[in-house]
């Protein structure tokens, strides 16, 4: 009897290890995991005309979009909220100064619009509030981060003042930050985001060949520290891009998203077709893509891209379009 039992227990154990050391080897590794469920917002609309190269983002339950390339004489100063009740784009208060191709950042719920001036959107007021005009910042094809009161300006023209420079928002002075080790005056459009508690410089144009870097650096500490390379090379131009739950997601011809604690880049699905200068919002468990310059066709498009499912959808669907994955 005992030596039965014996073989039973040994049986158990041998088809225990083989189930393990098949789950093992067949499922892949996970390295992004999927972000916790949440409830989404309700989704807006499609913006009433074509933008492209403006500011978004969802602040206390709002949809707003400011500035940008749109049909108007004056597009690059509007401010569009979305009013969920009439499902339409209402108008807000205007910027004082055009921004066009620039930069956007929030900081405790507030809007910040950054570029030719940073200008602080009042929405108990409505109005722009003006925290910095002068000559010191680009006029445009630049991007803006955040961290700690403080505003971090890369890129631009004209390239005289396209270095790192940082606004203090309580203080109202512009600096000088630490120069980007590998970038050179003319560069432009280098994707410039807060994750983990530093900022992140990813990618851009090159200055002479218009062609997209690989470049990836963290800023901590006022010192420079190298990341995992862009797996294709990207710029903010071309590109449907935001920061969400504290991971950087960038769609161009491919989709990416970075985990800044693996510091590893991970595949997604490719977004329904590359776009200039789309607004992207982070809500819930979706990303927003509004607008955008379609290089080839001039149409309005929105859409929606579903994390956990990683497969893009549009926002309200049109003739011809369809999921992409």
């Amino acid at each position: 009897m005992g030596k039965l039992l014996g073989l039973l227990l040994l049986m158990t154990l041998s088809s225990t290890i083989g189930c393990i050391a098949s789950s093992s080897t067949t499922d892949p590794p996970v390295l992004v995991s999927p972000i916790p469920d949440s409830p989404s917002p309700e989704l807006p609309s499609p913006l009433p005309h074509r933008r492209y190269g403006g500011g978004g983002h969802h602040v206390r339950g709002e949809w707003i979009v400011f500035g940008g390339n749109a049909p108007g004489e004056d597009s690059a100063r509007e401010t569009l909220r979305f009013d969920p009740l009439t499902r339409e784009w209402q108008p807000l208060a205007s910027l004082h100064q055009r921004h066009n191709f620039v930069g956007s950042v929030v900081i405790d719920e507030e809007i910040y619009a950054v570029g030719p001036a940073i200008e602080r959107y009042d929405r108990a007021n409505n109005r722009w509030e003006a925290l910095y005009v002068g000559n010191g910042l680009p006029r445009s094809h630049v991007f803006a981060a955040a961290l700690e009161g403080e505003i971090f300006v890369l890129g631009g023209f004209p390239i005289e003042r396209a270095h790192l420079q940082v606004f203090g928002v309580a203080t109202r002075v512009l600096r000088d930050g630490p120069p980007l080790p590998d970038f050179q005056p003319g560069d432009h459009f280098v994707i410039t985001a807060t994750l983990a508690g530093g900022v992140h410089a990813v990618g851009g144009l090159d200055h002479e060949t218009t062609q997209p870097e690989t470049r990836h650096w963290r800023l901590q500490d006022e010192t420079w520290i190298e990341r995992a390379p862009h797996p294709t090379g990207v710029s903010g131009k071309f590109t449907a891009w935001c920061v969400h739950r504290d991971r950087l997601y960038v769609f161009e011809e491919s989709g990416h998203v970075y985990d800044p604690e693996t510091n590893r880049w991970t595949k997604l699905a490719a977004p329904p077709r590359s776009r200039v200068l789309p607004v992207t919002i982070g809500v819930g468990n979706t990303l927003v893509m509004l607008g955008g310059l379609e290089p080839v066709e001039r149409k309005n498009e929105a859409w929606v891209y579903e994390i956990n499912e990683d497969r893009w959808r549009p926002l309200f669907a049109e003739e011809g379009q369809s999921e992409a994955r």
